[in-house]
């Protein structure tokens, strides 16, 4: 942290830029480098921790089909909408 004005303005700032430090919580008051390696931490513990509960969901090949067309005719839908 750093301070920035002179003895009148004793606001910090983070190094996220202009916020005042405090108002940025959990990763938001995090550095760059150091929010997106615990986010990725996070998120592998959270996905090895649903596929080991079996809660996590599973693609086969018909669901993932099925997902891929109705996604592909979602698409082509907005383009002719567009297009009128």
């Amino acid at each position: 942290m750093s301070r920035v004005g002179g003895a009148d303005a004793l606001a910090t700032v983070n190094e996220v830029g202009d916020v005042p430090a405090g108002k940025l919580r959990g990763f938001a008051a995090m550095k760059a480098a150091g929010r997106n390696v615990e986010l990725l931490a996070i998120a592998s513990k959270g996905g090895t921790t649903s596929h080991r509960l079996g809660r996590a969901h599973e693609w086969t090949s018909e669901t993932a089909r099925a997902a891929g067309s109705k996604g592909g005719k979602a698409t082509w839908a907005k383009k002719r909408a567009v297009e009128r």
